[in-house]
């Protein structure tokens, strides 16, 4: 099993397709928050899962346009049934996890599966422009990083590990046993040049592959910026333990009204959805055994 070290990890990233990640600098002005102890996810293309604290944040700008999003039983369609109904909505799965085994896994068995590698740690900063306003970096043991920061309530100081850099086939393989990929995600729906390849200590790695699907770990009071995934890959989350507060606007939403992606990376949202005809805000809080779909260049957080 590989476990890259700081100075191997950080080679093996450098040597990943650095085009798979460079549009995750762009972001917007809004900001979630996640109360109490926990958060845990797998994000991007292929699936993701989340292990997240027993409080939703508020909603920091209340003049939105709010709208729960939809929700549907696991197993109640097929494939082609679910994208034909739901494939351009965010959508809420319930029960989709209830046969994977991270759903008794528990901390502490995540702390001992993903024991020996090192992550890349930040806290928020809400005026920075890098992407999620993750700053100061810091590396360290992913067992030091949550005894310290996530187990240790009396820690204030809100660390986080984003994941992504590397995805969990490097950072912790023998998690994908326990939280397997949904069987509606597929590589196959990622368009993308596929000419380098990165290395590792065993062997060689497919950059695609050594980024997806990704962990993402924060204690009570985790904060990011509203933002859109690269490539643009479609988006789905597992949550395993608690539960999260989920916001997205869509791609079609966004575009018209909070433009940034096409004025730039610096430009900010200047106008707020303050009516229907100005778009919608989709908000839900998500409790464990759930799965959520998001379509390709949605805004979320």
């Amino acid at each position: 099993m590989f476990r890259p070290s700081t100075r191997e990890g950080k080679e093996a990233r450098r040597r990943v397709d650095s085009s798979y990640s460079s549009d995750k600098h762009r972001r917007g002005a809004f900001r979630w928050t996640l109360r109490r102890l926990l958060l845990f996810c797998l994000v991007g293309t292929l699936a993701s899962l989340a292990w997240i604290s027993r409080s939703g944040g508020a909603l920091v700008a209340e003049e939105l346009h709010v709208v729960a999003m939809l929700r549907i039983p696991a197993g109640s369609l097929t494939k082609k049934e679910f994208f034909d109904q739901y494939g351009n909505q965010t959508v809420i799965i319930e029960g989709g996890l209830r046969h994977h085994p991270a759903t008794k896994l528990g901390l502490e068995g995540l702390r001992e599966i993903c024991a020996g590698s090192s992550i890349e740690t930040f806290v928020y900063d809400p005026t920075s422009n890098l992407w999620g306003g993750h700053v100061d970096e810091k590396v360290m043991p992913f067992e030091e990083y949550i005894d310290k920061y996530v187990l240790n309530e009396t820690n204030t100081e809100r660390r986080y590990f984003p994941g992504g850099d590397p995805g969990i086939p490097i950072l912790c393989p023998a998690l994908e046993l326990f939280a397997p990929i949904p069987n509606y995600v597929s590589i196959g729906m990622q368009e993308l040049n596929h000419s380098g390849k990165g290395e590792s200590s065993e062997g060689r790695f497919h950059p695609l592959v050594g980024y997806q699907p990704e962990l993402f770990v924060g204690p009570g009071g985790t904060k990011t910026e509203m933002h859109m995934d690269n490539n643009p890959s479609p988006f789905w989350m597992s949550l395993y333990f608690g539960k999260k507060m989920f916001r997205t606007i869509s791609y079609e939403d966004s575009v018209k009204h909070m433009p940034y992606y096409v004025a730039g990376e610096s430009v900010r949202f200047s106008k707020p959805f303050t009516s229907r005809k100005r778009g919608s805000m989709r908000k839900s809080t998500l409790r464990s055994g759930i799965l959520t779909w998001r379509p390709s260049q949605s805004l979320r957080k």
